[in-house]
């Protein structure tokens, strides 16, 4: 750029040649700043004001001193965008990068020299970014792109919505999630990801071949891999959410996480490991019991004692072996009840006897402890 004239040029006498050179070199040097044509644009372009240059582009482009301050919008390719060399550059030279393609732009600084300390970073799609020169490296500074316009915006690269409707955090609709091919793969990336019919690997017992749902895989530092679950339903006793892990070159048995709405149900256990509900209440025409995950089952009634032959007890639901059975008669005098034989695994008989031998009928309280397996 031509230099502005000094003073002199202007003051000395008889400078009439000088003068008309230095009106030349002023001319020149405000050119230099502010362009020829007189227009704002031309000026605050020139002088290389941020945002007053825009240029498209879909191919590899090296960025010039001519471009300070100027928008870069790859708007289509996988390409390279190649820096000028920071010396040239200088401390402050600024510009800004927008990928509105659907590829991915490398922004690549000259030679050996860095762009946040590294040989090169990648904007994927509607990533942007403002590039400024230190006079021997590059920083950029990350621009979030377009909001969400919605919880299932599943659109690449906008940044998540949260305002008065709620926010998307990411995860979109079930569709919008990577499929996931093999449930046991320990290449998975982290994150979330989807499974359906088609996916193969070991399943919860009780999520079926058929049912889709969501899988969270967490990555640690040391190798450890860790597998959350929820299936589409809310039924069952677990309300559909599961974990494992993989440690030791091997995966764990799938686990279920208890809810409010799984202490309650059908209990049920596979392999000696409950599947189902903490608790089971139940009654019919025999009385009352209590199930429980561990295996343990008491059964409660009252029935009537015969006077005649011993009275027969079914319990209402069925032990694996023969239960404890106690109990306590009613009577106006001493009375005592007694089982007439070893209890079995569904039924109990007992009388009660008043002045020692004698059978009476009774009101009798019944319990029956023991394992349901």
């Amino acid at each position: 750029m031509t230099a502005l004239p000094p003073t002199s040029d202007f003051t000395t006498a008889g400078t009439q040649t000088l003068a008309q050179a230095a009106y030349g070199n002023q001319r020149s040097f405000l050119a230099g700043i502010l362009g020829t044509d007189g227009l704002a644009a031309t000026a605050l372009a020139t002088l290389g004001a941020f945002g007053a240059q825009y240029l498209a582009k879909t191919a590899t482009y090296t960025v010039a001193a001519a471009d300070r301050g100027a928008l870069i919008n790859a708007t289509s390719g996988t390409w390279t965008l190649n820096l000028l060399a920071a010396a040239t550059a200088a401390a402050g030279f600024s510009i800004a990068i927008l990928n509105s393609g659907s590829g991915v732009i490398t922004v690549d600084p000259a030679s050996s020299e860095t762009v946040d300390g590294v040989a090169t970073i990648a904007l994927p799609t509607g990533a942007g970014a403002i590039l400024v020169c230190t006079g021997t490296a590059w920083f950029s500074l990350p621009l979030p792109g377009a909001a969400q316009t919605g919880p299932v915006d599943a659109t690449t690269g906008r940044a998540l919505r949260v305002d008065a409707n709620g926010g998307a955090f990411g995860i979109g609709n079930l569709g919008t999630l990577t499929l996931l091919s093999n449930i046991d793969s320990i290449t998975a990336p982290a994150g979330w990801h989807r499974f359906n019919g088609t996916t193969t690997g070991t399943r919860p017992t009780d999520i079926g071949p058929t049912l889709q749902g969501v899988i969270e895989v967490i990555v640690y530092d040391n190798g450890t891999i860790h597998q959350r679950m929820w299936r589409n339903t809310t039924t069952g006793t677990n309300g559909g959410y599961y974990k494992r892990a993989y440690n030791s070159g091997a995966w764990s048995a799938w686990d279920s996480t208890i809810m409010r709405s799984g202490l309650l149900g059908t209990v049920s256990q596979s392999g000696g490991v409950p599947t189902g509900g903490v608790i089971e209440r139940g009654s019919n025409a025999t009385g009352e019991y209590a199930k429980f995950a561990d295996g343990s089952l008491e059964c409660y009634f009252v029935m009537l004692s015969s006077s005649s032959a011993a009275a027969s007890w079914t319990y209402p639901a069925a032990f694996i072996a023969a239960p404890v059975v106690n109990g306590t008669a009613i009577a106006v005098s001493l009375a005592v009840l007694c089982l007439d034989a070893a209890p079995s695994a569904t039924v109990a008989t007992f009388s009660v006897f008043v002045s020692g031998s004698t059978r009476t009928a009774a009101t009798s309280h019944l319990v029956a402890v023991g394992r349901w397996f």
